[in-house]
């Protein structure tokens, strides 16, 4: 059911792109161009932070940015109005536009890497009991993507976007954040899901883009987790 669901994206996705052929898209490199140092410290911090206590680094890591990031819950309820929803329907469309991708690059990993093991929030999504599945919807819903787009396209892109450019900043933290999933099963996927959001972030000039597009995508995951 997932995977059927996944298909259905992906043609709707290939439609929009079909309408769109010929249009070309430039990268502003506007985003994150201040206090480099400071970006690439905090986001090196918080790798360190992901490595060492695993799990835990979401609630963690609102500790550790908040004094840092204007990007806070509050925040980000506030702009909940009408124009920040005319966006979201935008950036909806850039992922529509990229599922195609997600949905080759999951049947390769099926095929491939198959024997890897998934996910453990996978696992108490499909099997664990209601505590367990609301824990990960929380985490994977709300917290997830606001605080590893703080971290990973606002801290550590931007930082090094400063000293090494869009292509190799969006590569290395993209690595990085495909890695702090500790799964190899779908680190191509958001290895390449996490290059998509260095560009969203650029193109749409607004890590409100790169933050909605996260919670699009990890919603549309667990809702295919859920049915399977």
């Amino acid at each position: 059911m997932g995977l059927i669901f996944s298909l259905l994206l992906s043609i709707f996705g290939l439609t929009l792109n079909v309408k769109r052929y010929g249009r070309t898209v430039k990268l502003s490199s506007t985003v994150g161009v201040n206090n480099s140092e400071r970006n690439i410290f905090l986001g090196l911090l918080c790798l360190s932070v992901i490595f060492w206590i695993g799990s835990h680094f979401l609630v963690i890591g609102l500790i550790i940015i908040s004094p840092f990031s204007k990007f806070t819950f509050l925040k980000v309820c506030d702009n909940l109005n009408l124009k920040w929803s005319k966006n979201a329907i935008n950036w909806s469309r850039a992922l529509l536009r990229f599922w195609p991708v997600i949905f080759i690059f999951s049947l390769l990993s099926i095929f491939f890497l198959g024997d890897y093991p998934v996910q453990k929030s996978v696992h108490q999504l499909r099997d664990g009991n209601v505590s367990q599945i609301i824990t990960i919807m929380i985490s994977s819903l709300l917290i997830a993507p606001i605080i590893e787009e703080v971290v990973f396209r606002k801290f550590l892109y931007s930082g090094i976007k400063s000293k090494l450019g869009i292509g190799m900043s969006s590569i290395l933290s993209s690595f990085a954040f495909a890695l702090i999933h500790f799964n190899m099963f779908s680190f191509v996927i958001l290895f390449l899901f996490g290059i998509f959001l260095c560009f969203c972030y650029e193109i749409f000039n607004s890590l409100y883009a790169s933050i909605w597009i996260h919670f699009v995508f990890n919603l549309v995951m667990v809702v295919s987790i859920i049915v399977k």
